[in-house]
């Protein structure tokens, strides 16, 4: 759709001056990307929010992206001081997945999405003991 047409691969297809940042995709899901840029570690997950219109495809998909996210945060173990999720769903079976996979980690990890819309701030895990989570919502944007 207009997501692969307009945005997949934009970094390869606009030119910026001085880029120079190593994007390495997925090799099943190529809109899923990591970054590791001066100690920081980003990893962003296509999981778009709404209609489920196939529950075994969801599942695999959330169980994919805890997969992949997981494991770079292992492999990347000692190479970076904090971690960027990037995503649009809001909490869901992802941050599950990926709380249990990275509770017990240091460094501050910081998920951003969009999906409801409003700005907020949350520590959602901040009971369970994993204070260094935070959980931003970014607004609409210009809409």
């Amino acid at each position: 759709g207009r997501w692969s047409r307009n945005l997949m691969r934009l970094d390869e297809n606009i030119k910026y001056e001085g880029h120079n940042v190593p994007i390495q995709r997925q090799k099943r899901y190529e809109e899923n990307f990591e970054i590791l840029h001066n100690g920081i570690l980003i990893i962003c997950t296509n999981l778009v929010a709404g209609s489920v219109l196939d529950e075994g495809v969801w599942d695999k998909r959330i169980e994919n992206n805890v997969k992949f996210t997981t494991d770079l945060v292992k492999a990347y173990k000692g190479q970076y001081r904090g971690i960027i999720l990037l995503g649009h769903s809001v909490r869901n079976g992802y941050m599950k997945g990926v709380y249990t996979g990275l509770k017990n980690i240091r460094e501050p990890v910081l998920y951003i999405h969009g999906d409801g819309h409003n700005w907020e701030v949350k520590q959602p895990f901040k009971e369970d003991g994993w204070d260094n989570f935070w959980d931003i919502q970014v607004d609409q944007g210009g809409h």
